[in-house]
């Protein structure tokens, strides 16, 4: 391993990936390098996949499951570089206001032949500070998955109208 320096020093970086980028070269090949040497490390590259723009509760609406965000994936696109063997993990960061009113999370997808249908839910938290919650999703996130679009919601297991669940961030973690 060699340490290259341009604005800064890139410590224990593969030769391959820094003289390729610097020639100009073959992207997919560069990349394929990285990819490459990322496994001799014990290491694989990990895509993260916003599902919130910012902070969501139901503060205001508790008496229903909150929508929390929208967003659109085309498992087909090269730049995923999805298999057979990729994995996808919902995660979310929930809260409630009450411990005894658990919070809780889940991932819907709208593929547009019908209604929506539901791909997981989330752990459930009775915390009172940011907690993270997750699901497997991977069975929407792989090569052969159709194009759809996802929804996000939170809820509270007792609608009383006084405690609220809130989301304070919300992503799918992809791993090709």
């Amino acid at each position: 391993m060699s340490q290259f320096s341009t604005f800064g020093i890139a410590n224990n970086v593969d030769p391959i990936t820094l003289v390729g980028l610097q020639n100009g070269g073959n992207v997919r090949a560069v990349d394929a390098a990285l990819k490459a040497y990322l496994m001799r490390l014990g290491l694989s590259p990990r895509f993260i996949v916003p599902c919130l723009g910012g902070v969501a509760s139901t503060k205001y609406d508790s008496t229903n499951k909150r929508r929390i965000g929208t967003f659109h994936f085309k498992p087909a696109l090269a730049q995923w570089n999805l298999s057979a063997t990729s994995t996808a993990t919902l995660c979310m960061l929930l809260e409630t206001t009450n411990g005894a009113n658990a919070a809780h999370g889940e991932l819907f997808q709208q593929d547009g032949t019908g209604g929506p249908q539901l791909i997981a839910t989330t752990t459930t938290t009775t915390n009172l500070v940011a907690t993270p919650c997750t699901a497997d999703v991977t069975a929407a996130f792989l090569a052969a998955s159709p194009e759809a679009t996802f929804i996000g919601h939170i809820w509270l297991t007792t609608y009383n109208g006084i405690d609220w669940a809130t989301c304070s961030n919300a992503w799918i973690e992809v791993q090709p």
